[in-house]
Order: C-alpha cells, then sequence, then structure tokens
C-alpha cells in the first residue's frame, strides 16, 4: 500500500577540507638533472562530497527520484557544476594544478614548462660550449630513452635519432667519454626505475612481475654502485656534483638518511637547479616534520615541476612552528602562500599577510583568483543551478540544521550574508592596489579586473565599469578575452534587457566568447552558467520566451532544472510554468523568418519539435480543465506521434476511465491524446443533457481525473512523470522525470486529486443506487489510505516501535480508511468485484 507522500530534503555539503592523504608517488629515476616524475593517481571521488545533493526520503514504498541523477541514474560531482565566471587562466596556466575546485586539486599535472629541466638544460649547454642550445640538451637528457641513445652511439654521428644536435656530438667526442658515461649511467638507473612501475608485459601480483621487480631492484643496485666507484674517481667539478646528486636522490630513495645528509651537508648548500632540487628531495627524508614542512614551502616556490608534492605533503596545521625556521620575509611568505593554497575558507588574512611580507610573491595572483572563483561557488552555484554549492568550507552544519531543510536554508542565508561581505573586502583589497604602479606581484590590470569582476557579482554595475575601464587596451590576451564575460554581466547590471540594441549586443559578445571557451577544459560549462544566469535575469523580466532559449543554451552544465531525459530536458522549463500563449509565441519565434542577431542565437539551442511543444500546450491546458484548448492543441500533432515517438505508446497503455490498478478491466488508452480528452468532453456534455447518463458519466470523469493525478498513471497527461506501478524500487534510477508542481493550486489537483474528487461529488450527488455510490467512495477510501499523514500522537506511537515491526501499524491505518466502505456496501456486487481479486482483503476490510 501507498503511504503519506515523501519529503524531499536537501542534504549540506560536506566540509570542503579534504582528507590529509597525499595521493601515492612511485619512486622514479633521478635522472641526470634530477627529474623524478611522480606518478598521481587521481583520488577516487566520495559521491556525496562537495555537492549539495538532494535526496530522496522512500517512505514505505513512496519514491521520488534523485534531482541530480539523470535517467541512466548518472550522478554529479561539485566541479561538474560549480559556477565561474572569472576565467582563473587570467593569470597564466603554471599554476592551474591550484586553481580553486570543488576537488581536492584543479589536476594533477605540475607545471609544463619544463622549467625546471630547462635550469638543468641552460647548466648543461653552458657546461658543452658554444653552439650547444638547451633544446639540443632536452633532446638528449630528457626525451630520449636509454635505448634510443645506446642505438644512436652505435650508430656514431650518421644516427637518425640526432641529427644536426650539437650537444649529441659533444657527448660523442672521445675525450668526452667521462661526460657520456656519466649520462648512460643516470638513463640506465632510469631504465631499471621505469621497469619497477610500467613493464607491459606483467600481471602485477603473478610471478613474472615479481622477476620483474627483483631484476628492477638488482640493476638500481649496480647502478648505484658504479656511481659510488665514479663519483670517488672524478675531478671535474661539474660532473663530480652531478654524481652527488643521482647518488643523493639514490639515497632519498634507498632510506638512507645518513648517507643523504653527507653529500648533502658537502655539496647542496646553494641556490642554483641542482641544490633546489636536493632540498626539495631532503624534504622526504628529515624525521623532523616541522623542517620538512618548510623545506616543502620552499622547494614549492622553487621547483615548480614539484609543486604538487609539496602541496600534498604540507601541513597546514603547524604553520606557526614552521615560520620558526624561516630566516627572510620573503620564506615566510611562501610558507604562509601555501598554507593558503590548503585554505578551504576565507584567505583573505594570510593574502594580506602574504603582501606586507613580499609583495613580490608570485603566489598573490593565484590566491586572488581563488578567492573570487570560491564567492562565486558559494553565491552562485546553488542560485543558479539550485544544486546547492560544489563546496563549502563549514564542518558544523549538521548541528547547525539537524536535517531540517529549513534550518538548512537559514544557515545557507546567514553564510551567504557573510560571503557578501567578504566580496567587498575581496574587492576592496583589490582596488586599494589597483592604482598602484609595480611593486605587487599582481599587475593592476589584473587587480582592475578583479575588482570590477566582484562589483558586478555584487550587481553594482556603474562602479564595475570605471575599474574595468581602466584595464589597459595593450593588457595581456587573457585579460582582454575575460573582459567579453565582463561586457555580458556589464549589460546584465545595466537592466535594460529588453532593449533591441542591448539584445544584438548581447548575442555579438556571445558569439565571439563561445569560441573562445571550447580551449578551456571548464569552458563549457562556465559558458554554460552563464546562459543560466542570462536565463535568469530575463525570466525576472518576465521574458518566459527568451529565458527558455537562454536555458536551454545550458545543458553543458547540470541543473535541477534540466534533469530527466534527453526529451523531458528540452520542455523541462516550460512544463509547470509556462502558459499556452509562451508555448505560442516560442513556436512563432521558431518558425520566423528574418531574424535578428539575437533572435538567430536564440534559436541555434537544442529546442523540441514542434509536435513535443503542441502536446505540452495541450498538457497545460488539459491540467486547467480547458479541454477545447486542449484538444485544439492536440488536434496539430502529426499523426502517429503518440504511437511512435518517445515512451507515449509504452506509458499510456490502459483505458483512463478505469482505475489504473485495476487488473482486472485496464483495457487499451485511446489512439490518441486528442481522442482520450475528446472523450471527456463529451462524456461532460451528455452528463449535462441527460440526467439518467449523469451518474455514470461523471464517475468515469473523476475515474479519468483521478488517473492523471500522482497516485494514476500521470505520464504524459498530467504530469510528464510515472507516479505508480511500473517501476521496482530496486530500479528507482529509471524514473527520473518528477517534477513537482510550484502553485498550490495544481499541488492540490496532482496530490489531492481536488478534480477527481470534484467529479466524483457530482456522481453522488446525480444517483441513489447502491452500486455506482460503492464505486464512489471507494475511490475517495482508496485515495485517502495513499496519502494520509501521521498525526504528531500517532508519529510519536510509530517511534516506538520497532523498524522490523511497524507494517502491522500501517496496515492498521490504512483499513481505518475502508472500514466506514465496507460497513456501507458490503452488501454490494461491487464489494464482491473488489475482494474476488484479493479473497484477503476480505478480512482486511473485515477488521
Amino acid at each position: 500500500m501507498w503511504m503519506k507522500s515523501a519529503r524531499v530534503l536537501t542534504i549540506k555539503p560536506q566540509p570542503l577540507t579534504p582528507k590529509e592523504e597525499p595521493n601515492p608517488s612511485m619512486t622514479a629515476s633521478p635522472l641526470t638533472g634530477g627529474l623524478s616524475n611522480f606518478i598521481e593517481t587521481k583520488r577516487s571521488w566520495f559521491p556525496f562530497r562537495g555537492q549539495g545533493l538532494s535526496v530522496i526520503l522512500l517512505l514505505f514504498g513512496f519514491l521520488l527520484p534523485l534531482p541530480f541523477a539523470n535517467a541512466c541514474g548518472v550522478s554529479y560531482l561539485g566541479e561538474d557544476y560549480r559556477v565561474a565566471f572569472l576565467n582563473p587562466y587570467v593569470i597564466g596556466g603554471e599554476y592551474s594544478a591550484f586553481f580553486y575546485s570543488s576537488n581536492w586539486l584543479n589536476s594533477y599535472e605540475n607545471d609544463q614548462k619544463g622549467s625546471d629541466r630547462q635550469r638543468n638544460c641552460t647548466d648543461w649547454a653552458k657546461y658543452a660550449g658554444a653552439g650547444v642550445s638547451t633544446n639540443e640538451v632536452q633532446a638528449v637528457v630528457y626525451a630520449a630513452t636509454y635505448d634510443e641513445l645506446l642505438n644512436a652511439i652505435a650508430e656514431g654521428a650518421d644516427n637518425q635519432r640526432f641529427v644536426g644536435n650539437s650537444f649529441f656530438q659533444f657527448l660523442i667526442k672521445k675525450e668526452k667519454k667521462a661526460v657520456l658515461d656519466y649520462l648512460l649511467l643516470a638513463k640506465e638507473y632510469e631504465h631499471f626505475s621505469a621497469l619497477e612501475v610500467t613493464d607491459p608485459w606483467a600481471d602485477r601480483w603473478s610471478d613474472d612481475s615479481e622477476k620483474t621487480m627483483t631484476l628492477a631492484e638488482k640493476g638500481k643496485q649496480a647502478v648505484r654502485a658504479k656511481m659510488e666507484k665514479r663519483f670517488k674517481a672524478e675531478k671535474d667539478p661539474f660532473l663530480r656534483r652531478r654524481y652527488a646528486y643521482q647518488l643523493l636522490v639514490m639515497s632519498r630513495y634507498a632510506a638512507d638518511a645518513e648517507r643523504f645528509e653527507q653529500l648533502y651537508a658537502e655539496h647542496f648548500r646553494g641556490s642554483d637547479a641542482l641544490a633546489d632540487w636536493a632540498t626539495f628531495h631532503r624534504a622526504a627524508i628529515v624525521e623532523d616534520t616541522i623542517e620538512a614542512n618548510y623545506l616543502l614551502a620552499q622547494s614549492f616556490g622553487r621547483c615548480p615541476e614539484k609543486r604538487i608534492y609539496c602541496y600534498q605533503h604540507f601541513n597546514k596545521n603547524t604553520v606557526d612552528a614552521t615560520l620558526k625556521l624561516c630566516k627572510t620575509d620573503a620564506e615566510r611568505a611562501w610558507v604562509i602562500g601555501l598554507a593558503a593554497l590548503r585554505n578551504p575558507g576565507r584567505a583573505l588574512p594570510q593574502i594580506e599577510k602574504i603582501r606586507s611580507l613580499d609583495a613580490m610573491n608570485p603566489l598573490l595572483p593565484l590566491l586572488l583568483v581563488r578567492e573570487v572563483n570560491k564567492l562565486e561557488d558559494w553565491l552562485l552555484t546553488d542560485e543558479l543551478t539550485g544544486m546547492g554549492t560544489a563546496n563549502y568550507p563549514e564542518d558544523d552544519t549538521e548541528e547547525k540544521w539537524e536535517w531540517n531543510e529549513e534550518q538548512w536554508k537559514k544557515f545557507r542565508e546567514d553564510n551567504k550574508k557573510r560571503d557578501r561581505l567578504y566580496l567587498g573586502k575581496i574587492r576592496d583589497f583589490a582596488a586599494g592596489f589597483a592604482s598602484q604602479k609595480g611593486g605587487v606581484a599582481a599587475s593592476s590590470d589584473l587587480l582592475n579586473l578583479l575588482a570590477g569582476h566582484l562589483y558586478l557579482i555584487d550587481k553594482q554595475g556603474v562602479a564595475a565599469e570605471k575599474y574595468l575601464a581602466a584595464i589597459s587596451p595593450k593588457a595581456d590576451k587573457r585579460i582582454a578575452e575575460q573582459q567579453i564575460t565582463e561586457q555580458i554581466l556589464l549589460l546584465l547590471n545595466g537592466k535594460k534587457l529588453d532593449d533591441a540594441a542591448v539584445k544584438e549586443q548581447l548575442a555579438g559578445l556571445l558569439n565571439r566568447l563561445k569560441p573562445m571557451q571550447q580551449n578551456s577544459l571548464t569552458g563549457k560549462r562556465d559558458f554554460a552558467a552563464l546562459q543560466l544566469l542570462l536565463s535568469k535575469e530575463y525570466q525576472q523580466q518576465g521574458d518566459l520566451l527568451t529565458a527558455y532559449f537562454f536555458h536551454n543554451h545550458s545543458f553543458d552544465i547540470p541543473s535541477a532544472a534540466s534533469e530527466g531525459t534527453a526529451y523531458y530536458q528540452l520542455i523541462g522549463y516550460l512544463d509547470w510554468q509556462a502558459k499556452e500563449q509562451d508555448i505560442d509565441a516560442i513556436l512563432a519565434l521558431m518558425d520566423k523568418k528574418g531574424k535578428t542577431a539575437f533572435e538567430r542565437y536564440l534559436t541555434s539551442a537544442p529546442l523540441p519539435s514542434r509536435n513535443a511543444l503542441l502536446d505540452l500546450r495541450g498538457t497545460i491546458s488539459f491540467r486547467k480543465n480547458d479541454l477545447s484548448a486542449a484538444v485544439a492543441a492536440f488536434g496539430k500533432v502529426d499523426k502517429g506521434f503518440w504511437e511512435k515517438k518517445y515512451e507515449f505508446n509504452y506509458y499510456l497503455d490502459s483505458d483512463p476511465f478505469i482505475l489504473a490498478t485495476d487488473s482486472l478491466h485496464r483495457g487499451e488508452f485511446p489512439a490518441t491524446k486528442t481522442a482520450f480528452v475528446q472523450r471527456m468532453i463529451d462524456l461532460e456534455n451528455e452528463a449535462k443533457a441527460n440526467p439518467a447518463k449523469a451518474a455514470e458519466n461523471y464517475w468515469l470523469l473523476g475515474t479519468a481525473w483521478f488517473n492523471c493525478s500522482y497516485f494514476g498513471k500521470s505520464w504524459m497527461m498530467y504530469c510528464y512523470g510515472q507516479s505508480v506501478g511500473e517501476v521496482a524500487v530496486e530500479d528507482w534510477y529509471q524514473t527520473s522525470y518528477y517534477f513537482q508542481p510550484e502553485s498550490e493550486v495544481d499541488k492540490k489537483l496532482y496530490y489531492q486529486c481536488q478534480r477527481a474528487f470534484e467529479y466524483l461529488d457530482k456522481a453522488k450527488a446525480a444517483t441513489n443506487d447502491r452500486e455506482m455510490l460503492a464505486k464512489v467512495e471507494y475511490l475517495k477510501a482508496r485515495h485517502r489510505s495513499w496519502s494520509y499523514e501521521l498525526t504528531p500522537e500517532e508519529q510519536a506511537k510509530l517511534d516506538e516501535i520497532e523498524w522490523d515491526n511497524r507494517q502491522a501499524f500501517f496496515t492498521k491505518k490504512e483499513m481505518s480508511y475502508f472500514k466506514d466502505w465496507a460497513s456501507a456496501y458490503k452488501s454490494t456486487s461491487y464489494y464482491d468485484e473488489i475482494t474476488a481479486t484479493c479473497p484477503i482483503l476480505v478480512t482486511y476490510f473485515g477488521k
């Protein structure tokens, strides 16, 4: 039996702070210039972390689908739907791994410029002498494998791998044999290190794999022994220091701390590339965790290709102790900067401290952009997508809202007030330094952009325009591209969206911005979020038509309003809020010749077919009981549409004038919706004209409206969603078409069967026939038994009953609604018919 309707609860987003677990790093070769390629394995996601998910409450078989699961049961991570209008790449991509994200890291790729390796290649090129370039060194030292290098050496000067490479020519000179021997040893060690983790032939748990691991370990030990021997004999300071570096890294991976410290003290107290890399490796081997934290912070600044490891292993909870080891303000700035990157909440105090210590610290632009993206998430994501903030850094939310939707709503509203105040502080910080000439790592163009952008988020267009106008015409290309988004936001702040000139300007800006967004990993999502914002702005101005088209441009970002199947997505925005004239206007614009640029942009969105829109128009009229208008709309739908398209034919499979759950008299659905509604019109007209048919016809109409309610097979008639009887609980994810009507009128019609009861009451008033009265009262009793709510006293009693023993409680509650009916109509043939379908009902009704 069906119980009272379930309530949809919004579950709080989990705290943003990730588990302090670094990604596993695989041991890799130290190679010539300290190349330690840590293989990053992305953390597996926890499905509820960082998501403002709404979830179902299953109460005794009553099922509502997840709003954020599509028809295939796919749920979304916060990064799928996070709103960001500021493209963080305005500061370049050097720190892209650390852009704000609802994931632990935005990406798991270190600096792609190879700046660490470039420093080493520059030293090698200088050592090799005139005519050798850093690119030629790169091709040999880093791009070539051990086997490729051996083959090239065997082929000599005529080899095809390094044609014209001056550095290779330098290596194969007889007098440079010591240099080549060093490089080959380093490459050999790299070969055995890679063999441990990349052997394509061995199953990781097989005997072959064990043999491979053993071979690799023996190979590394042999190479290390050769390295030690040559290091002691080497007189060339350049090569001797590189042998020392190789041995230092090998000592790290062998956990030989004593040898590591000896080499470090003797050879790597400087500040060149090798010394910086040695410091990075020292952070992994020192026992003092505070010293390790200090070394990680400094390595983060000096070793771009090792930043992710530094980020992962840095402990933000020991910052004060770490700062005591710093010798300069610049070092302190890196410690606080890395802590700020690990801060999921408001980091302005840390940003202000960094600026006071070292205004030229390159983390300042990154941290400012991160704060803006945080604010966009906190203030806009839920507002535009209806799916909750992607990530919010609160860890006491459960205590504050205690699983109560209203308390949770208040908690979020209070936080948004604090977020808006914080927005003003970040904006003032950026604006305060925008006019400075130098002395700050963030350029004046970037600071003006951030100040203007935040004014726009705060809906202060006039103030925003002042800062955006101050951006230089020669500003970086990425800032110039971001200006297009700012111009769109300015138009929205102007509140003249109905002006024809504004619309044309808006179309031009959108057409310029769209192709630019294709080059960014999150570009489609961010562009779609902008469409959601445009949709919202036009809807607030009462322009549902334009709002609809912009909404249909937004499908690259998940939202609560775009759930359901591909078919329903195209009409879902209109369902329950559009009027017949809105559908007419949409059809007219789709058919219009000579569209403006703005109209061409609107209608380039994914759109439903004319038949789908006409079906929706008829459904809207049907809900209002304007059956003549419904028939007129349905009558324009192409012949065969309901039989061949989508799921209509599959679900409209029983006679709508017979109770949908009646297994004995199911019958068939009429050929079309048009025929169904026309019969409803004919039944009502006949009832008014012929009193002898009134009771029967009104009962049929009441049954039909009941079938179109939540408690019948409402699919595609009143609601584009299934209610009872088709899908098992374990297949709940297949029913993601549910959309709750907003108005109280529609809720009464759909959930309380108000219109069905109106017709049933007419049937009751038109007859004294006990058989007909039995049918009418049975349908009413059935609805009450499905839709009751417990009194406070009943709920208290239920709470005292063990879960496994509650069935008797609900059975008794359900039976209570049939007692009067059974007592009054036990002698009717309809009673016999009902109980004949299930003999146990005799006992059920009788108690």
